[in-house]
């Protein structure tokens, strides 16, 4: 077929084909339809300007995603005087899906930060999901734990999430009480929780779809790799499948200080759910002579969404890409 000549219906349709199982996969709402044509090409067999852009829309999108920038291998500037898209147009939009349909990251960290936004987890009514607790009113010097539920409108929501590169996010801190001191149990666990940073849980995309991903973005600790279908459904205190773990200890004391996040599943099959419990152990118990102290430090515990939340704009005019709405965090119980 010649540069010039119009497109087919069913040209338009197959290089549709292409484009939409990544659409489908990032939880897009199709923008572009398939189209119907007659038996005639050119005259009763074409594709509209109006349609094409619908399928460019969907294609860019995905590929702004994935990037953080808007492709120039097509461009609505190139065909919006047309009144029926010629082969070089869809041609020039095939290489678009063929990036798209090359993306290959490795981990949901792959996907461009700029593509999400990311908030504290909310409850339905918009109240933070986050927990602290005052050691100098309230000490402790036991376990403790923060456990939310993150709950998706479906199992097709829960995995449009993952797929698109969305992550669930954990960080935490210890200030004042005995903070300052590096040698006190207040200073270690300051320690502990500064060393872990943000963790991060995502999906690896190089194992078995799905498999979870835990990692602190500072890169200490250990983290996990758990497959869904091995992921703990007890959804109670200490329930879940251990995801990451950070010890304590300063020069040989309160080594048995730990901090870890565990991980469960509503069903491992068509999920809907995920529930994370941040465990605070104090087991720095001692010999029988020893004291144990007390925490008196302020500790605080936040979940956070990241999710997918990209747009592009072209010509002045700013198109959503993959936007979809974060999930919903329910506390199941506090500090």
């Amino acid at each position: 077929m010649a540069q010039g000549d119009p497109i087919t219906a069913t040209e338009h349709n197959n290089l549709r084909g292409v484009i939409l199982p990544i659409v489908n996969k990032y939880g897009r709402t199709p923008t572009s339809a398939d189209v119907v044509g007659g038996s005639t090409p050119g005259v009763s067999d074409t594709v509209t300007e109006q349609q094409y852009i619908n399928l460019f829309k969907d294609a860019q999108a995905c590929y702004v995603h994935q990037t953080n920038t808007v492709s120039t291998d097509a461009l609505i500037t190139q065909f919006a005087e047309d009144t029926l898209i010629e082969y070089s147009d869809i041609s020039d939009l095939n290489l678009i899906a063929s990036d798209i349909t090359a993306f290959s990251p490795s981990f949901s960290q792959d996907f461009p930060t700029a593509s999400f936004s990311q908030a504290t987890l909310l409850t339905s009514l918009g109240v933070s999901t986050a927990s602290t607790r005052n050691g100098s009113t309230n000490p402790w010097s036991t376990r403790i734990r923060h456990r939310v539920t993150v709950t998706f409108s479906s199992t097709t929501a829960f995995n449009a999430f993952f797929n698109a590169g969305g992550m669930l996010k954990w960080d935490g801190s210890l200030t004042g009480g005995t903070s300052g001191t590096v040698t006190s149990k207040d200073g270690d666990w300051a320690r502990i929780l500064n060393l872990a940073g943000e963790i991060q849980i995502g999906i690896n995309f190089g194992l078995t779809f799905p498999t979870f991903r835990t990692i602190s973005a500072n890169g200490n600790g250990t983290g996990s790799e758990v497959a869904l279908t091995s992921v703990s459904t007890n959804t109670s205190q200490d329930g879940g499948t251990l995801i990451y773990t950070i010890a304590g200890g300063y020069s040989g004391v309160y080594t048995e200080n730990e901090f870890e996040l565990g991980l469960a599943v509503d069903n491992t099959s068509n999920p809907t759910a995920l529930t994370i419990e941040a465990r605070f152990n104090d087991d720095d118990g001692g010999a029988a002579f020893e004291i144990d102290e007390n925490v008196t430090g302020l500790l605080t515990s936040t979940f956070y969404t990241f999710t997918p939340d990209s747009e592009f704009t072209i010509s002045a005019t700013t198109y959503p890409a993959i936007q979809q709405t974060a999930p919903i965090g329910t506390v199941n119980s506090n500090l």
